[in-house]
């Protein structure tokens, strides 16, 4: 679960893009779901393949400004603006909260993902 980017300092924004570059080095698959807004569909045109597997969820559903990353033996939750983490060496609650994620994400994948232009419709 990636957060929206509500005005993160260039330091930050900095790692991230680092940590997400090495992961496109390294042909890592990403699966994520992320806020809706211009920030993140920004980085999808700037990083189309990093993006291919992400579903935009509405801000009513998701605008959290903390990421959540499940890797094979650890979990991250990222708080930029206050520049704290926690990181959980544990492949048991990694595959926990990846199945959280797989529940989640199929839900958007099988018609429940809005769109924008869905949003302005019925606005």
């Amino acid at each position: 679960f990636f957060s929206k980017d509500p005005g993160l300092s260039k330091s930050v924004l900095d790692i991230f893009t680092k940590f997400n570059k090495a992961l496109i080095e390294r042909n890592t698959t990403v699966n994520g779901i992320t806020p809706e807004g211009e920030d993140q569909r920004k980085y999808q045109k700037e990083y189309p393949e990093f993006y291919k597997n992400f579903s935009f969820a509405p801000q009513g559903d998701y605008s959290a400004e903390i990421s959540i990353e499940a890797m094979d033996d650890f979990i991250r939750i990222i708080d930029g603006m206050e520049m704290k983490a926690v990181i959980i060496e544990s492949k048991r609650v990694a595959d926990a909260v990846k199945q959280i994620f797989n529940i989640v994400k199929r839900g958007y994948d099988q018609g429940k993902k809005v769109e924008p232009e869905q949003l302005a419709k019925t606005a």
